[in-house]
């Protein structure tokens, strides 16, 4: 179990002499400063391979080790440079190891020695099948460091991939489909994996289609429950609330509701994913009022810990991008934790009952903006308002992962 507290430069300190495990690696800042990106994440994502592979554990990056030495041991804090953002690592880790692998952490802790150095802590848990890193191999931990997997202990951790939860098996053979087929099949499985759960928990369900069988990908697609953020949970009702807007008043869920229906967004001012597309949420939005959908945006993060989402930068990111609609923080998480929020952006979409009836995307663009894309959230919530339902197929929104307190 990988520890949720939070790390200190005393705690770092306290490290240095203890040696490299099973469970703990350390690689030097200069890995970062000296080499270019796509060669430091190469070898950040081969150990994050590695310690999914295994037991899981933590990768300290910007402690020098004593290379000597086996196992090796924590020489001194060299510390990155503090203009690597969390955000962006972690982007650039999850973005490099595959299939997904859901529950990475990513700490920065400054260095008071140096003036802009700081070390990352990336929390890695272990994975439910094999990950591969960036060079399309395997790894798992041995000796202490990262060494590639024989094809044996691949199969075998691939394995953990088809059980999901002790309840639902599922048989697998590898067929070559196109991109189209694949979402198609993605979302048909994951509505039958829901339903199976709900009704038939004991039973188990092989994945077929048209007498195709689906790819290992696309059964990490659905039977790990998209990690980006859950299936929608048709008809779960929207939980209300009493949460401070950038306004200075507060916000219940009557507030914002519309005559059609509401959209509740979980953001943030940090995150890339929000940066690249807040204008279009704000634009959708604006939409999406003419056709009688209220909007509330809700910022769930620890802003202690990232003063990027403090309150006073709430107010100047909403004023920046001309918010029309609340912007509340959700201090205590607990908002956050009970709609079950995964990612910012994250959206809710209900009807005039408040009934969840959509949980997907703002559209295809993820940080870089894809042209023509069509407007998922828009189009979902636009049925909403028409029949009060939203629709069956839906691909889940990605970003960052909240930052909880604990």
């Amino acid at each position: 179990m990988l520890s949720n507290a939070k790390w200190t430069e005393a705690d770092l300190e306290a490290l240095l002499g203890q040696p490299e495990s099973i469970r703990r690696e350390f690689k030097s800042g200069r890995l970062v400063e000296e080499n270019p990106e796509s060669k430091w994440i190469l070898a950040l994502s081969e150990e994050v391979s590695a310690l999914a592979n295994t037991e899981g554990g933590e990768l300290f990056v910007g402690i020098e080790e004593d290379r000597k030495t086996r196992p090796r041991v924590a020489l001194a804090l060299d510390g990155v440079p503090a203009s690597l953002a969390p955000e962006r690592l972690q982007q650039l880790i999850e973005g490099n190891v595959s299939p997904y692998l859901p529950g990475i952490r990513v700490q920065r802790v400054r260095l008071s020695k140096f003036s802009d150095k700081v070390v990352f802590i990336i929390q890695v848990p272990q994975g439910n099948t094999a990950y591969q890193a960036k060079d399309g191999r395997y790894y798992g931990r041995s000796e202490y460091e990262a060494k590639f997997l024989p094809d044996h202990e691949v199969r075998l951790r691939m394995s953990r991939g088809r059980t999901t939860r002790g309840l639902v098996s599922l048989r697998i053979l590898k067929v070559e489909l196109s991109a189209e087929k694949e979402e198609k099949l993605r979302s048909q499985y994951k509505a039958q994996y829901e339903h199976l759960l709900k009704t038939k928990p004991d039973e188990s369900l092989e994945a077929h289609g048209n007498n195709e069988r689906i790819t290992n990908s696309v059964v990490e697609g659905f039977a790990m429950v998209l990690p980006k953020t859950k299936f929608c949970d048709f008809g779960w009702k929207a939980g209300d609330f009493a949460l401070k807007g950038v306004d200075g008043k507060p916000y219940a869920l009557a507030d914002v509701r519309g005559s059609k229906g509401t959209l509740v967004a979980f953001i943030c001012n940090h995150c890339p994913y929000v940066n690249a597309s807040i204008d279009r949420i704000v634009a959708e939005a604006n939409a999406l009022r003419e056709i009688g959908i209220g909007t509330i945006a809700i910022m769930p993060n620890d802003a202690e810990a990232y003063p990027e989402d403090s309150f006073d930068n709430m107010k100047a990111f909403a004023a920046e991008h001309g918010f029309t609609f609340p912007y509340v923080i959700d201090e205590t998480q607990e908002v956050a934790r009970t709609y079950g929020a995964q990612c910012t952006p994250d959206f809710f979409g209900f009807n005039a009952q408040d009934e969840l009836q959509y949980r997907g995307r703002l559209d295809a663009s993820r940080i870089t903006p894809v042209a023509n894309a069509r407007r998922d959230l828009f189009a979902a919530m636009k049925q909403v308002s028409q029949t009060g339902h939203g629709p069956a197929e839906q691909i889940p929104s990605m970003g960052c992962s909240i930052k909880w307190k604990d």
